[in-house]
């Protein structure tokens, strides 16, 4: 949640979800899924991860940043992150 809220606090994001992916050292490393706010310019995964630096310990910052038109919900509103571990990307 907590990097979710950072993310989600950059002024180019509409909303974020973060998941996590299998990782050897780690046990589990997260993994950003990015909505861009249409109003504004579209966000680089460069530009989030130095926001993300600048607010998030090492441990917390994603380790891969994927940008989507929207995140997959339930029909009462719910982010269905289960549909985000099965992106491209996160395995």
């Amino acid at each position: 949640m907590e990097v979710e809220a950072v993310l989600a606090g950059h002024p180019a994001v509409l909303e974020a979800a973060v998941v996590g992916r299998p990782d050897a050292i780690r046990d589990e490393v997260p993994v950003a899924f990015v909505v861009p706010d249409p109003a504004g310019p579209l966000p680089s995964a460069e530009d989030l991860a130095t926001w993300c630096e600048q607010r998030l310990t090492k441990a917390k910052r994603p380790r891969n940043i994927v940008f989507l038109d929207e995140l997959p919900r339930t029909s009462v509103g719910k982010i269905r992150k289960f549909l985000l571990t099965q992106q491209e990307g996160v395995r």
